[in-house]
């Protein structure tokens, strides 16, 4: 009672205890990474609502409307208040009514940016894009502008979290007035489109 055959070998509790705690550690680190995959994602479907608002409200009012994507990570939405397009100026100025914002910041850490690992345009694999500073490509000053009759600026805004890991791309395409999402993997290396 209480003795082992001969030659088997169980598991010592400091053996389990050190298996147990690398596994804790892994899930840790995969649900910190999933964590900014999370927030972007979640942050590109907030701006598809702004952009849909925004169309609405232009077609709905007669008003252009625009988004106004902010180097210091705010994204506001603004309507015209009577002209066709929303403008730097105006917006300085106090012309253009603020609808409301969104702060990039207030969904983890992310902000304007590339990875710098040198991916490839979304939808064009042969196009890298440029490790640039100027993350925020929308028409004039950072603002897309959606037209009553439904016309928008065409442009690309990429946002990346803070560790350099994951990126976003934003873009809006005229011929379509869609806007577009897609998700930069650096895992895989590829880009997937959400909407």
């Amino acid at each position: 009672m209480g003795m082992r055959a001969q030659g088997t070998r169980g598991f010592t509790l400091t053996e389990l205890t050190i298996v147990l705690l690398i596994g804790v550690l892994f899930f840790i680190m995969i649900s910190a990474l999933k964590g900014n995959y999370r927030a972007l994602d979640s942050l590109a479907y907030s701006v598809r609502s702004m952009f849909y608002t925004a169309r609405l409200r232009a077609i709905s009012t007669g008003r252009g409307q625009g988004i106004f994507f902010c180097a210091d990570g705010v994204i506001s939405l603004y309507d015209s208040a009577g002209a066709y397009s929303v403008t730097r100026k105006n917006i300085d100025q106090g012309a253009n009514k603020l609808v409301y914002r969104i702060a990039i910041a207030a969904f983890a850490d992310l902000e304007y940016g590339f990875t710098g690992v040198g991916a490839n345009d979304p939808t064009d694999p042969d196009l890298n894009i440029p490790d640039t500073d100027k993350p925020i490509k929308m028409g004039h000053g950072g603002i897309m502008n959606i037209k009553p009759w439904g016309g928008v600026t065409n442009g690309s805004v990429y946002i990346r979290d803070s560790r350099g890991e994951y990126m976003l791309c934003l873009r809006t395409a005229f011929a379509y007035t869609r806007f577009f999402a897609y998700i930069h993997n650096p895992y895989s290396g590829r880009w997937r489109r959400l909407f």
